[in-house]
């Protein structure tokens, strides 16, 4: 016999729970609450609908993750993915400064068992949370530069502009002539 939660890679929003509750109803398996990275089920899984589970879960794009290790750095991951679209300028703490709040560990040990399970850094992957929200921000939104930097915890709208460069390798202004 299983755990009742399984603990599921790769999910990132309420579509992906959308996903997998219509793979879990397709399997007929009896669940109470799928959320971004977990599912509790009624019961626990047999080792035979675990194997199901674990391949039906694959086709449609995610993965059951079973060690501590790897639980715990996608649990970061979901965090991150979720501080940064709730960025909206009234954070009181940086992103750095929430993941250590909410694990109740240092950087130091949340970014190298991040980088351990991922392969890239707990700030690389921040950083390209971070360049994808603002280009939505640009591009969606009627907002001046000085509001996204706001938004996105720069101190200037120069830091915010150098960001995007760095990371995008144009400018903001360019980015955005070739978008339209």
């Amino acid at each position: 016999m299983y755990k009742k939660t399984v603990h599921i890679g790769n999910m990132r929003c309420n579509s992906c729970v959308t996903l997998v509750i219509a793979l879990l109803l397709k399997l007929e398996f009896e669940f109470i609450k799928v959320e971004v990275g977990s599912i509790t089920f009624r019961n626990e899984l047999s080792n035979i609908n675990l194997i199901e589970l674990k391949e039906n879960i694959k086709l449609i794009g995610f993965e059951v993750i079973e060690t501590k290790n790897s639980i715990f750095a996608e649990s970061v991951k979901i965090e991150i993915v979720e501080i940064i679209h709730h960025l909206d300028g009234t954070q009181k703490n940086n992103v750095t400064e929430q993941l250590v709040i909410k694990f109740h560990h240092t950087y130091k040990y949340i970014s190298e068992k991040f980088t351990k399970e991922f392969g890239v850094t707990l700030k690389k992957f921040t950083n390209i949370l971070k360049l994808e929200k603002i280009k939505e921000l640009l591009l969606n939104h009627d907002i001046t530069f000085s509001e996204i930097a706001t938004i996105m915890q720069f101190n200037s709208v120069q830091y915010l502009c150098n960001f995007f460069l760095k990371h995008e390798g144009v400018n903001s202004t360019k980015y955005l002539h070739s978008k339209f």
